[in-house]
Parts: structure tokens; C-alpha cells; sequence
């Protein structure tokens, strides 16, 4: 999900993943889009929150899924997974926003992203 969401800000005909990209077909030719409430719409939603470059909510919806009380060591499998978010929002942010800025301070970036 976090590798291939980027491709589909760049063309949607380009994801991998077939389930991904039907989710996405799905998702955005409903008329009401209710809150998340299974582990498909969480994953949707993360998708979404994602690709606005918004890595605190994309972290909050992935964070929720159940999977993780079932994993041994979830801690440092969420830890590793909020920096690669962090990095792929940044990553769709900049590709999102790329007409608007002349210049980007990596200061601003890095305080908005909490990176170092």
C-alpha cells in the first residue's frame, strides 16, 4: 500500500495490485463514503490520507488495523512503518504540490514531516 500509492497520484492504470487499484475504483465512484469501519475502509481511507501527503492520519487509520495485536514485536513494526510513511507522504506531498512552490525550505518540510 505505502509503495504504490505514489504510483497511482502519477497514473492510475500503473498500480501493481490488482485489489488495490479495484479498491480505489470502488471507493471513488461511490456517491457517500461513510467513516472507516473494517479493515478495507481503513486501508482505503490510509490510501487516501496518504496520498494528500497527510502521514499523521494515514499512520492514525493504518495504526487501528487488528493485525497488529496479533503480531509479536508490533511495536518496532509500526515504529519502521511511521517512517516509511513519513517518507511516502512527503514523497506525494511534493509530487501533489510541485506547481505551487518556486522554492521549499527542507527546515519547514522536515518540522511538518518530523523528520530529521
Amino acid at each position: 500500500m505505502v509503495l504504490e500509492v505514489q504510483l497511482v497520484l502519477q497514473d492510475p492504470a500503473r498500480v501493481q495490485s490488482k485489489s488495490l487499484r479495484k479498491l480505489f475504483e470502488h471507493y471513488e465512484h461511490s456517491y457517500f463514503i461513510a467513516s472507516p469501519i473494517n479493515s478495507k475502509d481503513m486501508l482505503y481511507s490510509a490510501c487516501k490520507e496518504l496520498q494528500a501527503g497527510n502521514w499523521r492520519g494515514c499512520f492514525e487509520f493504518t495504526s487501528k488495523l487488528g493485525i497488529w495485536a496479533k503480531l509479536p514485536g508490533a511495536e518496532s513494526c509500526l515504529a519502521r512503518l511511521q517512517r516509511a510513511v513519513k517518507m511516502k507522504a512527503l514523497e506525494c506531498y511534493l509530487m501533489l504540490h510541485m506547481e505551487n512552490f518556486t522554492s521549499i525550505s527542507l527546515g519547514k518540510l522536515g518540522l511538518s514531516f518530523e523528520l530529521p
